[in-house]
């Protein structure tokens, strides 16, 4: 009934995996920074957008790159 394979997942799992957190961690990472670089004033060397404007931006970019790919299968 059950099989007795205890070999577990292989190694290119944990690597998949592996890339998959540093990805994760890279996207988040970026969505910080460039949320503190966006709302520093210009004369600070930033974008010197209101929270407003980030919000719209944050929000914005990352619904049409997650849209892109189904429209693109489709």
């Amino acid at each position: 009934m059950y099989s007795n394979n205890t070999s577990g997942f292989g190694k290119s799992f944990y690597v998949a995996n592996l890339m998959e957190i540093f990805e994760r961690l890279a996207w988040y990472g970026f969505f910080a920074v460039s949320s503190i670089y966006m709302t520093t004033p210009k004369t600070q060397g930033g974008v010197g957008f209101s929270d407003i404007e980030r919000g719209a931006i944050q929000g914005i970019i990352p619904f049409f790159l997650y849209l892109l790919p189904v429209l693109l299968v489709l």
